[in-house]
């Protein structure tokens, strides 16, 4: 008597990696909706300057304007304004609710 095993693993590995790479622009729309919700404006300059990008399939959301980290994390001066933290925070239900629509589950 023989036991013959067949694996599955390629498939869902495959299910996952397409609905996962579905699922990022969502996310990454989500997030920066999030954390503009946050930003203090006082030019709108800051507020423009979120954006998501796809990077080696791996998300990344980031503000490109040259003030950014001072707000973020404070200075000597100033105190820290985290209104990115506090964006990607207040998206994490979000998230999830993504992955569990994209997925399937």
């Amino acid at each position: 008597m023989s036991v013959v095993y067949h694996s599955r693993k390629s498939n869902f590995y495959r299910f996952l990696y397409r609905n996962l790479g579905l699922a990022k622009p969502k996310i990454g729309e989500q997030v920066v909706d999030n954390i503009d919700k946050e930003t203090p404006v006082d030019t709108g300059d800051l507020l423009q300057a979120t954006e998501w990008f796809l990077k080696g399939g791996d998300l990344y959301v980031q503000n490109t304007i040259d003030y950014a980290p001072y707000v973020e994390l404070g200075t000597y001066k100033k105190r820290a304004n985290p209104f990115m933290k506090r964006g990607i925070n207040n998206s994490m239900s979000q998230i999830a609710n993504i992955l569990i629509k994209e997925l399937g589950v």
